[in-house]
């Protein structure tokens, strides 16, 4: 996969403008995302909830850029960089290369 797959992505959109144009990209590196804790099991541990998961999962016509996430266990000791690796393996795959971590 290379860059060309999210040129080709952006175009299913069919963006009348720049503003449209980026909101799609936003949304395919949401997707992009959302792949790569699914290979990494993190949805063994939680939910994607809120506005970006109705958009996405539900095709709620409204645009929101936050990722939410719920535990479904309490987890002192839970860290997104467990999963920061596979992240960064998904994003390489389409032409990206990132710098992932923790904030």
């Amino acid at each position: 996969m290379e860059i060309k797959v999210i040129e080709e992505r952006i175009k299913e959109y069919k963006p009348s403008g720049k503003e449209e144009e980026l909101n799609a990209f936003k949304e395919i590196v949401q997707e992009i995302t959302l792949s790569a804790l699914s290979r990494a099991e993190f949805f063994k541990y939680a939910a994607f909830q809120g506005g970006t998961s109705l958009r996405i999962l539900h095709g709620l016509t409204r645009f929101s850029e936050d990722m939410d996430f719920v535990l479904f266990q309490a987890d002192t000791n839970f860290k997104w960089s467990h999963f920061f690796h596979e992240i960064y393996l998904e994003f390489s795959g389409y032409g990206f290369h990132l710098e992932v971590r923790d904030r």
